[in-house]
């Protein structure tokens, strides 16, 4: 980890695992998560009520469909289906790249270490 977040030889790994330790449990992260689940939530509502009464091009209603989604495990989904999850996965990781990358800087960790 040494160099990934920081250039400075003085602050060690542990130092900066200690610092984004701290940044993940903050409140405002907590926020931006919540406002990411919302997101994702009026999304996938929205699309839901668009395609309630109509039949997937499997053959299935959206109902069908859906309860046999949510009674098989990730790993036996389709790779269609996992690739959906994984578009979901990627935005909790761009949030929080974007969240670590609004503090991560020497002066920061330098003012951490006192």
């Amino acid at each position: 980890m040494p160099g990934i977040l920081v250039a400075d030889a003085a602050i060690t790994a542990e130092q900066q695992l200690q610092y984004v330790e701290r940044r993940l449990q903050s409140p405002e992260l907590i926020e931006w998560l919540a406002a990411l689940s919302h997101d994702q939530w009026t999304g996938w509502t929205r699309w839901m009520m668009d395609h309630w009464n109509t039949t997937h091009p499997g053959g299935e209603t959206f109902q069908e469909r859906w309860q046999r989604q949510m009674r098989t495990p990730y790993a036996e989904l389709s790779e269609s289906e996992k690739g959906s999850d994984r578009q979901e996965a990627q935005r909790v990781i761009d949030l929080l790249i974007g969240y670590l990358n609004t503090g991560l800087h020497v002066k920061r960790l330098a003012e951490d270490r006192k």
